[in-house]
Order: structure tokens, then sequence, then C-alpha cells
């Protein structure tokens, strides 16, 4: 077995996070994986917010958890003082600049959890020679799912369909007429792995879609079965005009007529 040689620091997990997945695969190049805030014990409450709940155990709460110790918390000194000594940080909102690669100067690679990288100085740790590494893909399924689910809402009037119900209502009128679904399109504005989750869930209703997307070659969207809808040949206006729009509505005067009615 390799003696943990490498320190890797947990910046803005809260401090009861268990690193069993991140500890499991850095233990292979000889890693130690440490959460920064276990270590303070001058931590604030929200480095302990969010545990116990229920019967879970850290460890299974960890594994399904996005818990994060807000950036007001983890601050540029914070981070400083909880990765002294660290070859590597893994953090989720935490500022990473300039300032906290200098006063570290073990410091090799930052991890982000997630797919973009703007609380990263990546131009500082380019010229420093520190690794910047994000995680392509991060919950694109899960954003898609909820893009899906305000489409449907959207389209179906289902914000003031429930609230009609609520006020025990049975307004289907006011949602007429309603087009159907899959005689819809979609328009895209940027064809990223987000964008193509929600093609695979969209196309699976039927709907059309098109997008633009300047780095993307039309093929590839024609391999989705996408179309490109070329942005520099029209207004913004006109794409959105040829996406998928909700049905008129009438307006709700259910509310006045009882008002004068009373």
């Amino acid at each position: 077995m390799v003696s943990p040689s490498l320190r890797i620091v947990i910046v803005d997990r809260p401090s009861w996070y268990e690193p069993v997945i991140e500890a499991r695969e850095l233990a292979r190049v000889g890693a130690e994986v440490v959460v920064g805030w276990a270590q303070r014990p001058d931590r604030p409450a929200d480095a302990d917010r969010g545990f116990p709940a229920g019967d879970l155990s850290r460890a299974e709460l960890s594994a399904i958890s996005s818990a994060y110790v807000p950036p007001s918390c983890t601050t540029e000194e914070r981070v400083i003082e909880m990765a002294q000594g660290a070859a590597g940080i893994l953090a989720v909102r935490a500022n990473i600049s300039a300032r906290v690669m200098d006063a570290l100067p073990n410091l090799r690679a930052v991890g982000r959890y997630g797919i973009g990288v703007d609380n990263v100085d990546v131009e500082a740790a380019t010229q420093r020679g520190i690794a910047v590494i994000n995680t392509p893909g991060f919950c694109a399924r899960e954003v898609a799912d909820h893009t899906m689910m305000l489409v449907l809402n959207v389209f179906a009037q289902g914000r003031m369909q429930d609230a009609m119900m609520r006020r025990g209502e049975w307004g289907r009128d006011q949602a007429s007429p309603m087009a159907a679904l899959y005689t819809q399109t979609l328009g895209l504005i940027g064809f990223g792995q987000i964008a193509r989750e929600v093609t695979r869930r969209a196309t699976a209703f039927g709907l059309t879609v098109i997008a633009y997307d300047a780095y993307v070659a039309p093929d590839e969207m024609q391999s989705f079965g996408v179309r490109q809808w070329a942005l520099m040949n029209c207004s913004r206006r006109r794409i959105l005009s040829r996406s998928m729009r909700p049905s008129p509505r009438r307006p709700d005067t259910s509310s006045e007529k009882r008002n004068s009615a009373r």
C-alpha cells in the first residue's frame, strides 16, 4: 500500500461531509483527502449545516448531497488557512484567486465540483503551472429534466390550472385552445451537453428541435436530429418566434366575479 504523501483539501464542503469517492480515487496516487472545515474548531454554523438527516449515515448523505459552505464563509483567508501544505484543492464555490495560489507554494492542482470554473483564476493558475480541473457533464441530465419540466408546465399552463384547482374551480376553457405538443418546435441557443440532453427528451415528446451554436458543425447537430438555425441570418426574436409557445391565455376574471358578487 502506498503511504499518503499528497494532501488534498476540500475547502467548502460542510464539516460532516465524508469524502468516500474522493478518498478512494485519489488513494490510487497516494493522496490523502481531508475536509478543511472538519479541521477547524472555530468553524461557523454554516459549516455544520445539513446534517443529520433522518437515518442516513454521513457516508450515505455525502453520496447524495450537494451541500456546501457559502462563499461568504469560505473566504480567501480561510482557504489559505485550511489548505496549508496542500498539493490540491477541491472546491465548489470558494474563490481560488491568485492570492490563494501564491500563499500555497505546494499547490499543483485545483479541482472544481461542477462544469464552470468561474470561481477559479484560470489565467493565474496557468502562469503558475497549476492545473485546473472541472467535471464536464455534471448534472447535465438533471438540468435537462428540469428544463423539460418547465417546458411542459409553460406549454400546458400548469401553474394557472393548479391555482384554479386549488380554488375549487374547473376552468378548462381558460386553457383552450391548446395545441398538440408534438406539433411544436423547440429552439435552443447553444448546443452543449445540457442542450443535447434536452434534445433527447424533447424529441421523445415529438418536438421538432432547432438550435444555434457557432462552435458546433451542422453535421453534428443533424446526428441528434436537430436542424441548425443561423442567428446571423435572423434576429433572436425570430428564432424565439419559431420556437414553441403556450396557447393564448384568457384573463382569469374569476376572482373579480367573486368580489363583484359580494
